[in-house]
């Protein structure tokens, strides 16, 4: 249920990643930005990100959990613009939109993007504007937000049997 993963960069724009799961003998699920790539049973997954790119490589072991479920960040999603050279992600913080990122339109079938935090209990809202070649504003629409929050942790009693060496777990 929870994978850990380390990677190493092996040069140039190539990593290596390993992993391992909670689970005995997972099946590994590994998507790079969304899209799933493999899946095998081994931890270890080489990747080389394109030029002038980065990837978001997320390695699952679970059946029937995807990326977007598996996160606990905000993240957009929204489909191209016609005539349009960017896109700017914003935020309304403090009474205000405030600019996170800012993406170049490189012709995709839809963008992604995902916020860096999520503040806990408090409404988030996030909009993206279609900026033209030309530098106008287009009109700012809200796309699709995904939050999959973690749930919370149990609440357990712990005792331990000096005679056993055994600890129990309870539900509290």
């Amino acid at each position: 249920m929870a994978v850990t993963m380390i990677c190493r960069r092996l040069g140039g724009r190539s990593f290596e990643f390993f992993f391992t799961s909670t689970l005995d003998n997972p099946l590994y699920r590994i998507f790079v930005d969304g899209v799933r790539v493999a899946v095998q049973r081994s931890g270890r997954f080489l990747h080389t990100v394109p030029p002038d790119a980065h990837s978001d490589v997320q390695v699952l072991d679970e059946a029937g959990v995807t990326p977007d479920s598996a996160q606990s960040f905000p993240r957009l999603s929204w489909p191209p613009v016609a005539n349009t050279g960017s896109y700017r992600v914003e935020q309304y913080i403090d009474g205000e939109w405030r600019t996170r990122q800012r993406i170049l339109d490189d012709g995709r079938d839809g963008y992604k993007w995902q916020s860096p935090m999520i503040i806990a209990g408090a409404e988030q809202q996030y909009r993206v504007t279609p900026v033209g070649a030309d530098g106008n504003d287009g009109t700012p629409v809200t796309p699709a937000v995904t939050i999959a929050a973690l749930p919370a942790p149990p609440v357990v009693d712990m005792t331990y049997d000096n005679e056993t060496h055994k600890v129990t777990l309870t539900e509290a």
